[in-house]
């Protein structure tokens, strides 16, 4: 009982921090939070914020990790919207730390699971972002 709510407590706290720009305090936060998660479900949601804020601080190598760890977890319960999501972060992350072809290659995944949602919204950001990794490589900046 008190662990569940320590756990939303700390959810809702990393929220407002991240929701206000303060990346360093939401990690902090929910960092905290990661031993109390007792889904992959919740792991994948908690990996993919962690991320994000990482993302936000200019931390590629970071986010890029926390959204691996993000989608193994979604993977793991089968849920294809945080798989997306990861994959999207990996894939951004990845563009940002100039590996532009493993970024092609992680948009075409994401593009895929795009699809497989009937998520034209996702596809056409995907198609987008996929299209100036391809342009870098393009202009021989790819890795």
């Amino acid at each position: 009982q008190f662990s569940e709510r320590s756990s939303r407590a700390l959810d809702n706290l990393g929220r407002v921090y991240a929701r206000s720009g303060q990346f360093p305090q939401a990690i902090q936060v929910w960092e905290k939070k990661i031993p109390l998660a007792t889904s992959s479900l919740e792991k994948a949601w908690l990996f993919h914020e962690i991320g994000q804020c990482h993302f936000g601080l200019g931390d590629y190598e970071r986010s890029k990790l926390y959204g691996e760890r993000s989608f193994t977890e979604a993977v793991a319960v089968n849920d294809t919207v945080w798989q997306l999501n990861a994959k999207v972060l990996v894939a951004h992350s990845q563009t940002k730390l100039r590996q532009y072809r493993e970024a092609e290659q992680t948009f075409v995944e994401a593009l895929a699971l795009a699809k497989d949602q009937n998520d034209v919204a996702a596809e056409r950001a995907i198609e987008r972002a996929m299209k100036e990794a391809q342009d870098q490589i393009a202009k021989g900046a790819a890795d």
